[in-house]
């Protein structure tokens, strides 16, 4: 499902269409992107094996239609190289549509045992950018944060690395503070909330 910022963007753009097939060819190349900017062998391997998992369900006629597709969409532009190869690459607006996409694919993964430790996250946005707010309160929520105040939400395991995406996504790293606290005053009710 497309996220909500996403909606509101395509309404004052014009609407591309794009199919199941053509999504999990710009996640394909989100992933690549993925892959070169990822330095632990561990992580690289979850990488590949999500990229594989994506390449055993999609034949390769359909594949180049959906390219050829993409292509006339402008989301994706072949480029010639030096030595003759023509690769595939994005286009801007096939990058932001491949963004949006991994943005809704975000997950806290939940650890064996709790450190006992809350991730807090705070922002102030300001009102020319309210959709951005909105947006930010959306993905937090659909994290599972639970809001302990207005514009403060918390969460217990380990979220930094996706609320930087986030935050970065939205182009607001200003507006937004990440904290690690110990103790949270009235905690007893988002143990409960957390299960923890």
């Amino acid at each position: 499902m497309l996220n909500c910022y996403m909606m509101i963007i395509m309404k004052k753009r014009k609407r591309v269409r794009i199919g199941i097939l053509q999504k999990q060819i710009l996640l394909i190349f989100a992933t690549w992107i993925a892959l070169s900017r990822t330095n632990t062998l561990g992580k690289q391997y979850k990488v590949i094996q999500e990229l594989c998992k994506e390449l055993r369900e999609v034949e390769k006629q359909s594949v180049q239609r959906s390219l050829d597709s993409l292509s006339r969409s402008k989301l994706i532009l072949e480029k010639r190289l030096k030595n003759g190869e023509v690769v595939s690459v994005f286009s801007d607006k096939g990058k932001k549509y491949a963004r949006y996409f991994q943005l809704d694919d975000i997950r806290i993964k939940k650890p064996k045992r709790w450190d006992g430790k809350w991730r807090v996250v705070m922002y102030d946005v300001p009102d020319k950018l309210k959709k951005v707010r909105e947006s930010l309160r959306y993905h937090l929520k659909e994290l599972g944060f639970v809001e302990i105040q207005k514009s403060v939400f918390a969460h217990p395991f380990e979220c930094e690395e996706e609320i930087k995406h986030i935050a970065e996504f939205y182009n607001s790293k200003k507006y937004i503070r990440f904290m690690l606290v110990e103790s949270i005053d009235g905690e007893d009710k988002l143990r409960k909330c957390f299960g923890v």
